[in-house]
């Protein structure tokens, strides 16, 4: 019986810790995001001009990261944690096609753009740069409100 206390013990302490640093990952992640990051264009002039391998690196690199960001946060729809930001997140770090479309569908629900814009608020930072669309117009719109 005392050997599952441990275990018990170990498994809150470890949980308390996976909690805590996923707010600050999420804050962090979320914080350094330039305001118009929905709105600028995808491809920067510089990034074009770096080299192949560089690049190549950068790509698995950002998309490994995006993976371990996306399904973190379907765990976390289940376990303690920031779940939703985490997809956001997640998914804002992958290169597939039709990402853009995704993303400007996510950052349009309430929930989610009123959990990012807050965080950046607290930080000093300014609220994300919504796209022009009818569903981002209607969350900018309740958001005023």
């Amino acid at each position: 019986m005392e050997n599952w206390s441990t275990y018990l013990m170990y498994g809150a302490a470890i949980s308390f810790l996976m909690f805590a640093g996923s707010i600050l990952i999420a804050w962090f992640l979320i914080i350094r995001m330039p305001a118009d990051f929905l709105i600028r264009d995808s491809l920067a002039t510089t990034e074009t001009r770096k080299h192949f391998l560089f690049r190549a690196g950068w790509f698995i690199v950002r998309n490994v990261i995006g993976l371990l960001l996306f399904f973190s946060g379907l765990v976390m729809l289940v376990t303690p944690g920031q779940g939703l930001l985490f997809i956001f997140l997640g998914l804002v770090f992958l290169d597939f096609p039709g990402k853009r479309s995704l993303i400007h569908r996510l950052i349009s629900q309430r929930k989610i753009n009123h959990s990012i814009n807050r965080i950046r608020g607290k930080a000093g930072k300014p609220p994300l740069e919504l796209p022009p669309s009818s569903d981002a117009d209607s969350v900018e719109t309740s958001a005023n409100s």
